[in-house]
């Protein structure tokens, strides 16, 4: 299966749309029986054409690639890791526009295909609007607002019997409840760092979580170890006893500071993709 293309419906279209006063039809507050809910996965860019892709997965590991402009790239990737612009992105600067005239966006729902061309809309105010607009769009709206994203059920059924992108999907591990991957030249200049400075924090859970690591934060070294590649983290987990102390050093905004927890269990590391919560 080849990906498809968002359809072309600005932002800014979408802002004047939800800032108009008229109702655009009633709907239910709860999704459809036929809508899946999926995460953002990873972003990726396709060997084949070199385009971007954003690629969402449900709980029982479908998944449905879908091929993105550069900058939608940019803004799904900045919401997947939690950092936001001094001078906001459009999806940022919706989503502001969206909390300050007292609305709040339901969840994104991408729910057709016609002519290699997926189709999407957003869902605010418990069903009371419906807008229509690009996938990418209501993906980086919604990660950046923490609302769900949906996926209607037959277009995963049909992405799962396809074949998806040839692309640079990065590679990650998850130990220690965090999941890591390697500071590439494209992904380290989102967070004005060099490249291989450290390893990125995709997603935290448990102690690490509860220190203060978080999504967007850099591991710059684990137990005096130097983090430049996933291996180099392989390594210094491994050494590590179950119920031992752990210290990293974090690095945030360009500002590091030590964190120290303790390893609940044994490291169990996973390579390949991840299908963390966006």
């Amino acid at each position: 299966m080849k990906p498809a293309i968002g359809i072309q419906l600005g932002l800014s279209t979408l802002v004047l749309a939800i800032c108009a006063s008229g109702c655009l039809g009633r709907h239910a507050a709860e999704a459809s029986p036929s809508d899946v809910k999926v995460e953002v996965g990873q972003v990726g860019v396709d060997d084949q054409t070199g385009m971007h892709y954003v690629m969402l997965r449900d709980r029982e590991g479908r998944s449905l690639p879908i091929m993105i402009g550069d900058e939608e790239a940019r803004a799904i990737l900045l919401a997947m890791h939690g950092i936001r612009m001094e001078r906001p992105l459009t999806a940022q600067l919706l989503s502001t526009v969206i909390e300050k005239t007292g609305n709040h966006l339901d969840r994104a729902v991408v729910n057709a295909v016609q002519n290699q061309t997926y189709y999407a809309y957003l869902e605010l105010d418990d069903g009371r609007y419906r807008i229509d607009c690009r996938p990418s769009d209501a993906i980086a709206l919604a990660m950046d607002t923490d609302a769900p994203i949906y996926v209607n059920d037959r277009l995963l059924e049909k992405a799962s019997t396809g074949s998806a992108p040839s692309g640079q999907i990065p590679a990650v591990r998850q130990a220690l409840g965090l999941t890591l991957q390697e500071l590439t030249p494209d992904v380290a200049g989102y967070f004005d760092a060099a490249p291989n400075s450290g390893l990125l924090v995709v997603d935290a859970a448990g102690a690490a979580a509860a220190a203060g690591i978080a999504r967007g934060d850099i591991i710059v070294r684990l137990d005096g170890a130097p983090l430049k590649t996933l291996d180099a983290f392989d390594a210094a987990a491994a050494k590590l006893d179950s119920n031992a102390a752990v210290t990293m050093v974090v690095r945030h905004a360009g500002v590091e500071r030590k964190v120290s927890f303790t390893n609940s269990a044994a490291p169990a590391l996973s390579r390949g993709e991840s299908s963390q919560r966006g």
